[in-house]
């Protein structure tokens, strides 16, 4: 079944940590949002860093910011999937093509765009999905396509 009412944003999400490859989930409520939160918060507040003085509570402003419109009313109507999509240069650019639901996952062909010029720095991206909670979304599979412009 193809979805047709979504809002959907390509985000660096450098502030993910260690995410495999396929990482992914479906956030259904503002309390997983913030445990999702506070656990990549707690992956990056790590003792032996070298940061400058302030630099962790900056950081995690930062993100509470990032993710403040998705607030207990907007979680009443929606979920919110999460999907890293690729981890390569912070120059390309993604376009979400087809976005269809099959038995609870959702299949998303997202396109990277890239010029002939792109810098060397290494980021993840990351797909996050706002969908109406009548989809019962439990997962989602990315079908990541190249095309170079």
């Amino acid at each position: 079944m193809q979805i047709k009412d979504y809002n959907v944003e390509f985000s660096q999400g450098g502030w993910f940590g260690q995410m495999d490859e396929n990482f992914s989930m479906v956030l259904k409520s503002r309390a997983e949002l913030d445990n999702f939160i506070n656990q990549i918060m707690s992956e990056y507040m790590r003792d032996d860093a070298i940061v400058p003085e302030g630099y962790w509570t900056q950081m995690e402003s930062q993100v509470r910011e990032f993710y403040a419109k998705y607030d207990t009313k907007f979680f009443e109507q929606n979920d919110l999937v999460l999907a890293l999509v690729d981890r390569g240069s912070g120059s390309v650019r993604y376009e979400l093509g087809d976005l269809a639901i099959d038995d609870g996952h959702i299949i998303a062909n997202v396109t990277r765009i890239s010029g002939m010029i792109m810098t060397m720095d290494y980021v993840e991206w990351v797909m996050m999905l706002e969908i109406n909670k009548s989809y019962n979304t439990q997962g989602i599979n990315i079908i990541l396509e190249s095309k170079i412009v």
